[in-house]
């Protein structure tokens, strides 16, 4: 399952859920992504992170985050302590 959303000062999110990433969403996925742009205001990583990591996990899966940012995290210490609250 995939979650696509893009973030700064706030987040747009792709999908309103994660989604299986089926035939059917792949090329519109890359054909969004290729139109979006990094304009979304300072990196507020923390922000996303608090939204995003109560979200359920469902059955049988594992939850993984990949950040991929045009810009500096000034709260890393913040986020880190965001993040380990959810390790398994």
């Amino acid at each position: 399952l995939f979650l696509f959303l893009g973030f700064g000062s706030s987040a747009e999110f792709m999908f309103p859920e994660s989604i299986a990433m089926e035939a059917k969403y792949f090329q519109y996925v890359v054909e969004a992504l290729e139109k979006w742009e990094g304009d979304l205001g300072q990196s507020d990583l923390k922000a996303v992170l608090e939204e995003i990591l109560p979200r359920t996990v469902n059955s049988g899966y594992v939850r993984h985050i990949i950040v991929l940012t045009d810009g500096e995290i000034d709260n890393v210490k913040e986020v880190s302590a965001l993040a380990s609250q959810y390790v398994n």
